[in-house]
């Protein structure tokens, strides 16, 4: 019984009824009482029609899925700093590095090198 088809049927008694002062509060309480709660009548059938389906918990699943997950910013993820480097290894590494950002992976490519390399020496 669909939700109008309800409350038709509380109007309905209501109206039987004058003396109730109650019914009215009833017919509200039964209708809305569990909220976000109702029976689910999907044309699609996924979920049976007697199984209860709390809105809240389905809407807050979704809106989790859908939340747009927070993009790491360039700041966040890197340090700058200045550094002395000879003028031929500059010059080489301007002619090697044409797209932007070539020159931050090419550092740390070589620095991430640089340290596997020398990690033996240290022990």
């Amino acid at each position: 019984m669909s939700k109008l088809d309800q409350m038709n049927k509380r109007v309905k008694e209501r109206s039987e009824n004058s003396k109730g002062k109650g019914v009215n509060k009833k017919a509200h309480n039964e209708l809305f009482e569990e909220n976000s709660r109702t029976k689910n009548t999907s044309v699609y059938g996924s979920v049976s029609e007697t199984e209860d389906v709390n809105l809240s918990e389905v809407a807050n699943n979704i809106a989790k899925k859908n939340k747009k997950k927070k993009v790491e910013k360039f700041e966040d993820k890197h340090s700058k700093q200045t550094y002395w480097i000879r003028h031929d290894v500059l010059k080489a590494l301007n002619q090697i590095a044409t797209n932007r950002g070539d020159k931050t992976k090419i550092v740390n490519q070589a620095l991430i090198e640089y340290f596997i390399n020398h990690q033996d020496d240290e022990e």
